[in-house]
């Protein structure tokens, strides 16, 4: 009996439903996925279906917990460099490297010697800058893909900047580019901004010539916020930054470039008027909500976006409140400008910040250094297996 029941067992597991493989292989991690296409032909037929990216894609995020959080490591000290690698795989909880390193600056056709990074679901926007102007390449590391970018056709010249972010619509499912480009010639009154929108599902740029949602006065300090890559993170559909002294007020804002409607929101941050000393602020993910830290010589404040069941009311609610240390004050204070806040639930000290190559104790302000062997010119992103690009 016993052995007709191993065998039956087996015999059920073999003759599964397609639906059920479907479920099972969409909970395995990228690299595996890619193995398992050489299995059979049915589990190739399932890793291989488009619509079957876009289903492993929120699990994924979802095992990408705060205890299993990776990040890509930008070496910044080695951007321009002949030898050398410019990013590493590491774990959230020590830094330390999880493999090989990722790519290496040997200037070849595959990779720029000069790179930045935005990376959103599993894939990293580069560019390397070439006769002042920016080539651009999508890549996703875990299935070694890479999808070069055709140029921006927004009108360039002299006296043009522009900017990239790169971001998730969720009600389409579909992975954007945004181009913004700022006039900043002087002598142009008044100013212009230009706006063009790459979508991955159809491989080209399109220009948007209806303008933008807001009073042209503010063209300059919007592009100005997002150009700041500290302050600019990807959260729930949207691009975030601060802006300062927006309307003439002397207040700060978060502005908001939502990817779905690809409008501008803006948002007055939380007040810390009872604090006379210099304050500095950060963006970053909380759970699944934004957050912000505010930190001065005598207070450590962090508040969290919240928002009504159909997103129509926002406002900011106050998550932490206690008084500042001196070594957290000052590491916050002497972060570059390329460094990023991510929060981690650490087992060790509870919930942290992650700043460069430290780690901050939301309670205690105790500084940790971590990643002793890690340069100290090191910029963070997170890092999520995907198998988008897989088909393209």
């Amino acid at each position: 009996m016993e052995m007709m029941s191993k065998k039956k067992t087996k015999t059920s597991i073999k003759y599964l439903p397609l639906e059920i493989w479907t479920l099972i292989l969409a909970r395995m991690p990228g690299k595996t996925l890619l193995r398992f296409r050489s299995v059979c032909k049915p589990w190739c037929s399932i890793i291989d279906d488009p619509d079957f990216v876009y289903l492993h894609l929120p699990l994924s995020n979802m095992n990408n917990n705060t205890k299993n959080k990776l990040f890509v490591a930008f070496d910044i000290a080695r951007w321009t460099c002949r030898k050398g690698n410019l990013m590493t795989i590491r774990r959230a909880d020590n830094l330390k490297k999880t493999g090989h390193n990722l790519m290496s600056s040997s200037g070849t056709d595959d990779f720029p010697k000069s790179v930045n990074g935005l990376s959103c679901n599993g894939l990293i926007l580069m560019w390397q800058i070439i006769d002042n102007k920016k080539k651009l390449r999508l890549w996703n590391p875990s299935i070694r893909k890479t999808l070069l970018i055709p140029p921006c056709p927004i009108p360039s010249h002299l006296h043009n900047k522009t900017e990239f972010v790169f971001g998730f619509a969720p009600s389409t499912k579909e992975h954007k580019i945004l181009a913004i480009t700022f006039d900043e010639n002087p002598n142009t009154q008044p100013k212009d901004m230009f706006f063009a929108v790459y979508t991955l599902s159809d491989q080209r740029w399109s220009v948007r010539n209806n303008g933008f949602n807001v009073e042209r006065s503010c063209f300059e300090h919007i592009f100005w916020s997002i150009s700041r890559r500290s302050d600019t993170i990807f959260c729930q559909g949207a691009v975030h930054s601060m802006a300062y002294n927006l309307y003439g007020d002397n207040k700060k804002y978060l502005v908001s470039l939502d990817f779905d409607s690809e409008k501008f929101t803006f948002l007055e941050l939380p007040d810390s008027s009872d604090d006379k000393s210099y304050t500095r602020m950060f963006l970053f993910i909380l759970g699944e909500s934004l957050a912000v830290l505010s930190i001065s010589q005598k207070y450590t404040r962090i508040w969290v976006l919240e928002h009504d069941d159909g997103g129509n009311k926002v406002w900011w609610s106050l998550w932490f409140s206690g008084g500042s240390t001196r070594d957290g004050h000052d590491l916050f204070m002497r972060a570059n400008p390329y460094s990023r806040v991510f929060y981690y639930d650490s087992s060790d000290y509870g919930g942290c910040l992650i700043i460069g190559k430290n780690c901050y104790c939301i309670a205690s302000g105790q500084v940790k250094e971590r990643g002793k062997s890690m340069r100290s010119d090191i910029r963070l992103e997170t890092y999520l297996e995907s198998l988008v690009l897989l088909h393209k």
